[in-house]
């Protein structure tokens, strides 16, 4: 996420906590293809509903998880008018429970100058045929700075333009050109196939508890996340010959850590020979906070 503004406002300056090709691409940054215009108002209405239809996606799928758990959510355009249409939809269509259980805040850089969110929706709102004044505010570098820093595990764009209808001196177009899944329906990536996580998962579930695998926290990949009540555990899924298979590395603990999540391995070895003791100690660790 912090790796554009880190090169583009930074001068590399800052030391970043880097992802490695073994431990599974992370899907923190996305950028998701619509075909929306900007009205005369100042309003692309494909873009509010794309930000919406996601949004009620990730509140449904985040439904059945602790408190804790669910994932703090931005939406931000650089453009007043966009704001408001997202805020009004937004209003219309979220109970007053998930704006609090999601801290769901709506908003301009401006408004997000010193906040950050778990997930954050960009709602970039310029078509091809924008006005030039839409596109020289978009590239000013505080505007972009802050556009782009304000996530803590995943960053979507929702943008109306391709690359080519940008000038070669746009920081959108250079942003789009960075790493990134470019998605042109919103949706996620079907989880790799490990026996490991299925059969840890099917187990865990047994035993009442709460498992997510392999999904995204803090911008790196978890191999399965187990919950009980408000207590939540990323299980480091290690020796198995699966997608899985690699140790996290120090960095990738620390991310986790600082995000609130403990680290706990389990060997595939320890789970073939002793799957109750496996089970038991992972409760142990859970209840321990």
């Amino acid at each position: 996420i912090i790796r554009f503004a880190n090169e583009r406002f930074y001068e590399g300056a800052l030391r970043v906590m880097t992802w490695r090709p073994s431990e599974g691409t992370p899907s923190a940054v996305a950028v998701h293809r619509v075909r929306g215009v900007r009205g005369a108002n100042g309003v692309n209405g494909v873009e509010v509903d794309a930000l919406m239809d996601f949004l009620e996606r990730r509140i449904t799928e985040e439904a059945t998880l602790p408190a804790a758990a669910r994932s703090s959510i931005g939406l931000l355009s650089p453009f007043r008018a966009q704001v408001d249409a997202l805020q009004v939809a937004a209003e219309s269509r979220f109970s007053a429970h998930a704006w609090s259980q999601h801290s769901i805040k709506i908003d301009t850089p401006h408004g997000f100058q010193g906040h950050e969110r778990d997930v954050m929706l960009l709602s970039w709102a310029i078509c091809p045929n924008a006005h030039t004044a839409s596109h020289r505010y978009l590239n000013r570098p505080d505007v972009f700075c802050v556009s782009t820093t304000r996530a803590r595990s995943e960053q979507h764009s929702f943008v109306s333009v391709r690359d080519t209808d940008l000038g070669s001196t746009s920081l959108l177009a250079e942003f789009l050109a960075g790493p990134s899944r470019d998605l042109d329906e919103p949706g996620a990536s079907p989880p790799a196939h490990d026996r490991f996580c299925e059969e840890l998962s099917t187990a865990l579930a047994a035993e009442g508890l709460q498992v997510l695998p392999q999904v995204v926290r803090a911008g790196v990949l978890v191999d399965l996340l187990v919950f009980e009540g408000e207590s939540a555990l990323a299980c480091d899924l290690i020796g198995y010959e699966g997608a899985l298979s690699n140790a996290y590395s120090a960095d990738r603990v620390a991310i986790l850590e600082r995000a609130g999540l403990r680290v706990f391995p389990i060997s595939y070895a320890a789970w073939r020979r002793t799957p109750e003791a496996c089970v038991e100690a992972l409760r142990e660790v859970l209840g321990s906070r």
